[in-house]
């Protein structure tokens, strides 16, 4: 793995930690829910960097041509983990438009 991803998950974790507490602390859902983002940008941090790590392996028996194709897959990989975050996000709204709740206490 690359040598930034444990510092830049690190800083990740963190700054989640405060959203979901402060958003949490003063009934603010969107922080909260930005929270649950952050924490998912972990698993895409991580993703790239083991693609890259694949990538700049050497040449072997195995793979006379290299892992260079590794890092369009690790990229394919977090495209698909967006592409599904944005497909719930959107059945999530369409399920809510179409039955408003009314009055929810938080975070229930």
């Amino acid at each position: 793995m690359g040598p930034g991803a444990p510092d830049t998950a690190g800083a990740i974790l963190l700054l989640a930690t405060a959203k979901g507490t402060v958003g949490y602390l003063f009934a603010a859902l969107i922080l909260v829910a930005d929270a649950y983002h952050s924490l998912g940008n972990i698993v895409e941090v991580y993703a790239s960097a083991f693609g890259l790590w694949l990538a700049g392996r050497r040449r072997s028996a195995r793979f006379p041509y290299g892992l260079l194709r590794a890092e369009n897959v690790a990229s394919m990989l977090v495209g698909l983990l967006i592409l599904f975050a944005g497909v719930e996000l959107l059945r999530d709204g369409h399920a809510k438009i179409l039955s408003p709740a009314g009055d929810r206490c938080f975070p229930y």
